[in-house]
């Protein structure tokens, strides 16, 4: 399948690939997309198309995570032996690959996060729901600023379940220190809860006082 498809209404679909061996769960399309993450609450865990606020669709692991439970699509996952290049390959690699929850800490990394401007309900709100190698529990949050263009700074706060909340942490925005990470929740800090990580600290990624393997990103709108 092409990596650019034309929707219905005429725009671009950017980012699909076909599973390999199967496609979206019960013979979704890209042509028939679910209109938000939210709208998948109740449905069984999956591969899905659903649209971005901009008109595109993306295609994405969906699973029933958190204090709802609800429907959320992951955005990012990383190993501490596979690191970003680049804020290009950080905000999209390897978009056909999104897998399950479960494997998460795996030796595989992953990002759809250029879509992440566009990830918003129609409050403006985007909620998250973050995990990392060897923290207890789980992060999950909403706030309204864009981490794609918002650095040390988050707007519309509004903690869920925060299971883990060291130094500064308060969402998810550009990091102070982008030559390491491109993402990180120490708001106005350093690089602690890094996300989209340029380098390794000492040894893996920084997270709550602690080096840590991976981390795992999930997002609904």
């Amino acid at each position: 399948m092409s990596p650019f498809l034309s929707t219905l209404g005429g725009g671009s679909v950017q980012g699909f690939k076909a599973m390999a061996g199967g496609g979206a769960t019960g013979g979704q399309d890209a042509s028939d997309p679910a209109a938000s993450v939210k709208a998948l609450d109740g449905q069984p865990n999956g591969y899905y198309y659903v649209s971005l606020n901009n008109g595109t669709v993306q295609y994405g692991r969906v699973e029933s995570l958190g204090s709802g439970p609800y429907m959320f699509m992951r955005v990012l996952h990383q190993h501490h032996t596979s690191l970003f290049s680049s804020q290009s390959n950080a905000w999209s690699k390897n978009t056909g690959d999104p897998r399950t929850y479960a494997d998460r800490g795996q030796s595989w990394t992953y990002s759809i996060m250029g879509g992440a401007g566009n990830m918003e309900d129609p409050s403006g709100y985007s909620e998250w729901y973050a995990k990392w190698e060897g923290i207890s529990g789980y992060n999950q949050w909403k706030q309204t600023s864009n981490p794609l263009n918002t650095q040390s700074s988050v707007s519309g706060y509004q903690g869920i379940n925060i299971d883990s909340g060291y130094g500064t942490w308060g969402g998810i925005s550009r990091s102070d220190d982008p030559s390491a990470t491109e993402w990180d929740g120490h708001i106005g800090g350093s690089w602690w809860y890094s996300w989209g990580n340029y380098r390794n600290h000492s040894p893996y990624f920084p997270v709550a006082g602690n080096d840590k393997q991976w981390c795992d990103l999930w997002c609904r709108w």
